[in-house]
């Protein structure tokens, strides 16, 4: 397979989809401290005041681990919706018509900005704790519809957070279906002989093609692209017969 320098330059092996799908997820660190994780093609723009810090999702998704500064408010604002916070830690998403927020740690309040609410009677901005989940369609009278998640579901929704995996023994199977719930881009042993193969090694959930690549290099396989979202691991003894 051929891997790109750069995700812009063109290859006949994956369009540059492709290769997007499978960028390093990026982290920025704010002049406060926070750190803000972002989504696979989310853009975010911060603008800080002395009285506020506010910063714009324009697309995607982010995580924030927001610094305390009970002094100077955390406002993420998203399609005119504002997620407010001192402390915490939580998932902005903008998905077409719809603002999904996810509360991991500490509190934060949720509301269209004050011009949307005109004429609307009553409406209350909830409050959201750990595991609540806050869901708004935007166009609507403002509502938001929220649940309280369980820990599967946590783990489901936010799986796309780089983590660190530690295999010790493990059978490439599992190995695979690990990367495959953290990344859009999916892993396929190409030969049955791959799925009990075992390794014992420590990869970021979201480094795929840092995983392809020690495959290719000390592993002896070979992979290729099938479409922009599959990638097909297979053993070069294989295809020589």
């Amino acid at each position: 397979v051929f891997w790109p320098d750069h995700v812009q330059r063109e290859t006949p092996f994956a369009s540059k989809a492709a290769i997007e799908l499978i960028a390093r997820i990026e982290q920025k660190t704010l002049d406060d401290g926070s750190v803000i994780e972002l989504n696979r093609g989310a853009i975010l723009e911060a603008h800080y005041t002395p009285e506020f810090r506010r910063v714009t999702l324009v697309r995607g998704e982010a995580n924030f681990e927001v610094a305390k500064d009970p002094n100077r408010p955390f406002v993420v604002n998203v399609a005119g919706v504002d997620v407010r916070a001192v402390g915490t830690q939580f998932n902005v998403r903008l998905t077409g018509d719809t603002v999904d927020v996810i509360v991991s740690e500490g509190i934060v309040s949720v509301s269209p900005k004050e011009q949307s609410l005109k004429g609307v009677a009553g409406f209350e901005a909830p409050l959201l704790e750990v595991g609540h989940r806050a869901v708004m369609k935007l166009g609507d009278t403002p509502r938001f519809d929220v649940t309280v998640l369980s820990a599967i579901e946590m783990d489901r929704e936010l799986g796309w957070q780089p983590r660190l995996m530690d295999f010790d023994d493990v059978p490439m199977s599992e190995i695979v279906a690990a990367f495959n719930r953290s990344n859009e881009v999916q892993l396929v042993l190409g030969d049955a002989d791959l799925e009990g193969m075992r390794l014992s090694y420590s990869l970021w959930s979201d480094n795929v093609e840092g995983f392809v690549r020690l495959m290719e290099s000390s592993f002896g396989m070979r992979a290729e692209w099938r479409g922009n979202t599959e990638i097909v691991l297979r053993d070069i003894r294989s295809l020589s017969r």
